[in-house]
């Protein structure tokens, strides 16, 4: 148990370094230390015989530093996304609440909701270990019972995404002057600009056209014109109109460009996680996974380049501090649930699931994304404790961290009988750690910003950003992260949600869990010359 408890620790500050480095992953990391562990293994068994310990347990105390350092990585991983806009799966839509408060000054309050979020969530997720061991083993087998639903669950979610743009569409004016009056009035002008407010009896003067091939009417003024809602005759030329205003939403084109952002960074995605990028063989880099370039270019590039003629960073004075409320984190750690324990469920799919449902949401001012903050990032730190749970109690593999755990003490054995007691303690140790870690270093980092010029601040994190992605992904992640930085722009040009660009992991995850993604991929290997096919 010590010496569990000094690899659990040892862990918690390498995924402290992770997580304060941008573009690296945890994953990343796993994979490097399986890889080493060959080199390492005589030491770690040197050490467990110096103290008295079986070196058969060699692998799981490696084991445990692998899971403190996935743990702690999911606290820390905020602090670079807010402060410096370089996201990650979990955190990329808290990145724009965070924003805002980091330009209000209040930076270090986003930081600590974002750590009590992953706090709560992961001892949420301690103390349901024993329920879920209960309810997912037999006879109950809860899980096969929800996985049938999930596909129709994501596909809902998408719908359900798309058609929530529609409050965000411009409202057109309309004159209803069925139960008014028009008369001619020739000469007259209307010279005071018009208000249109819905239900609001008007009258106004102008001219009346017929436009299109129905012959639609509408009321010319000096400062614009109107569609009318009229009787049968009305005079032709300039009248005087009295009526009422009706003021509706456009809701049907503001959903349909909605729809296409989300089926176009759907079809980004798709592309790049079925390997159809061209460039591979120039200079693959260091051959990592694509949602770097993916992710970086939909949502932190355009961040960057957006406000890259900015002033500079407010100062960031941690003041009162307002409690921080946990009652969001109860939902996040639900979405956790279903990223960690669910096969093929990502926890930005799940974030975008839950975090609807978080008071607030995306639209919400200054105390409402505090709440959205707490939820999002409860999301990601219970699916890492949740996908260390499903491998403890199951053997399945739901995460990178656990596929390497996997490799190390493999399923079936005796040690995976005495993961799930040192599995508890490495959580409990690398979220305390991650807790306190998060908060101090993200109390060091803000002072060093504040002040400094936030267009400088930005273009050198955009030329670091590209270095990264050079070095991770080579030509490939060059060419996703142009074609995805294109496409992260346009939702702010458009005045929607970047959302709606979630898509690029929701639409190619339905596709899978419904078995299409295999016909798809056959049909676009027919289409070698279009871009990314």
């Amino acid at each position: 148990m010590v010496l569990a408890l000094s690899f659990s620790v040892s862990g918690s500050v390498l995924g402290a370094c992770s997580g304060m480095t941008p573009g690296l992953h945890v994953n990343t990391l796993s994979l490097l230390l399986v890889s080493s562990y060959p080199l390492l293994e005589p030491s770690v068994a040197g050490l467990c015989s110096s103290c008295l310990v079986d070196p058969v347990l060699a692998p799981l105390l490696v084991a445990c530093f692998i899971v403190s350092a996935a743990v702690t990585h999911s606290f820390v991983d905020f602090v670079p996304s807010v402060f410096l806009g370089v996201p990650e799966e979990g955190t990329v839509l808290s990145i724009l609440p965070g924003h805002r408060l980091v330009l209000a000054g209040r930076g270090l309050e986003a930081v600590r909701c974002a750590a009590t979020g992953s706090l709560v969530g992961a001892l949420i997720a301690v103390i349901l270990v024993l329920p879920l061991q209960t309810l997912m083993l037999p006879p109950f087998q809860v899980d096969s019972l929800i996985k049938p639903g999930v596909p129709f669950l994501l596909l809902a979610v998408s719908v359900a995404l798309v058609l929530s743009e529609g409050g965000r569409g411009g409202s057109v004016a309309c004159l209803d002057s069925r139960k008014g009056r028009c008369t001619a009035v020739p000469g007259l002008i209307s010279i005071v600009a018009p208000v249109p407010i819905d239900g609001e009896d008007v009258t106004i003067v102008g001219m009346i056209v017929r436009r299109g091939a129905i012959g639609k009417r509408y009321l010319r003024t000096a400062h614009g014109e109107f569609p009318l809602r009229t009787r049968a005759s009305l005079p032709e030329g300039r009248v005087r109109l009295e009526g009422r205003w009706l003021v509706r939403k456009r809701y049907a084109p503001t959903i349909a460009i909605a729809g296409t952002l989300f089926l176009l960074s759907g079809a980004l995605g798709f592309a790049v996680m079925n390997g159809r990028v061209p460039g591979g063989d120039v200079f693959p880099g260091l051959g990592q996974s694509m949602l770097l370039p993916l992710l970086t270019g939909l949502f932190g590039f355009p961040t960057l380049l957006l406000s890259a003629r900015s002033g500079s960073i407010p100062e960031q004075v941690d003041g009162e501090q307002e409690p921080v409320p946990v009652g969001p984190a109860v939902l996040g750690t639900l979405g956790g649930f279903l990223a960690g324990w669910l096969p093929g469920i990502t926890s930005t799919a799940a974030t975008v699931v839950f975090a609807p449902l978080a008071p607030g949401g995306r639209r919400a001012a200054a105390a409402s994304a505090k709440r959205f903050i707490v939820s999002v990032s409860a999301v990601g730190t219970a699916s890492a404790v949740f996908s260390i749970l499903a491998f403890a109690l199951l053997g399945k593999v739901r995460s990178g961290a656990m596929m390497a755990v996997q490799q190390l003490i493999g399923n079936g054995t005796d040690l995976l009988a005495l993961f799930l007691p040192l599995f508890l303690l490495s959580v409990l140790v690398s979220s305390a750690l991650g807790y306190r870690l998060t908060i101090l270093l993200a109390s060091k980092l803000a002072p060093r910003l504040s002040g400094m010029r936030l267009g400088l601040l930005n273009r050198f994190l955009l030329f670091v950003l590209v270095i990264l992605v050079m070095a991770f992904t080579g030509v490939p992640g060059l060419l996703v992260l142009g074609a995805a930085t294109l496409l992260g722009l346009l939702p702010p040009k458009l005045g929607l949600g970047r959302v709606q660009l979630t898509g690029c992991l929701l639409l190619p995850i339905t596709l899978a869990l419904f078995g299409l993604d295999g016909s798809l991929a056959d049909l676009l290997s027919g289409l070698p010359h279009l871009p990314f096919f």
